[in-house]
């Protein structure tokens, strides 16, 4: 089973009709092909900065700073980075377009979980609300909420 992020935007009349699910999780053609899944994506910023430490560890290697292997394993660990935090991306450049996280899905495919978020969505919505029910307990106010008990001081 998947997990995904249902983001809406903000103060939108019509925030479930344009609601955007993001699979949770690691995302491998992120960690594959980095700059054309940044691209693919339109995630222009961090695009930009993929390039940018990609060119200064090119010229990290060109001046003989670094070494084949560890330019190697530099490149891989930016692939690795991406591939785990490719969602973290995706979320961001939507938060960047006033979109918000409203509710978290599982299911086993997409159309799945986005049925399953519209069956949600749709009762959400046809529900009335319900008055707060008092419990009529109400802590003392000079007393301590916790373990340990208030210490006094001893002469």
């Amino acid at each position: 089973m998947a997990t995904y992020s249902v983001m809406a935007l903000k103060s939108a009349e019509s925030a479930i009709a344009d609601a955007v699910l993001v699979r949770e999780g690691f995302r491998f053609w992120a960690a594959a092909l980095g700059p054309l899944w940044l691209a693919y994506h339109r995630n222009w910023r961090a695009l930009a900065g993929w390039l940018l430490i990609f060119v200064m560890i090119l010229v990290l290697w060109g001046v003989g700073f670094l070494h084949a292997p560890s330019m190697l394993w530099l490149v891989e660990a930016i692939a690795l980075f991406l591939g785990v935090q490719g969602q973290s991306l995706i979320e961001a450049a939507l938060q960047r377009r006033r979109y918000e996280v409203i509710d978290v899905v599982t299911g086993d495919s997409l159309r799945e979980a986005e049925r399953i978020f519209f069956r949600r969505a749709v009762m959400r919505r046809q529900e009335p609300p319900r008055p707060a029910v008092s419990t009529g307990f109400a802590p003392p106010s000079d007393a301590i909420i916790g373990l340990f008990p208030m210490s006094e001081v001893r002469s």
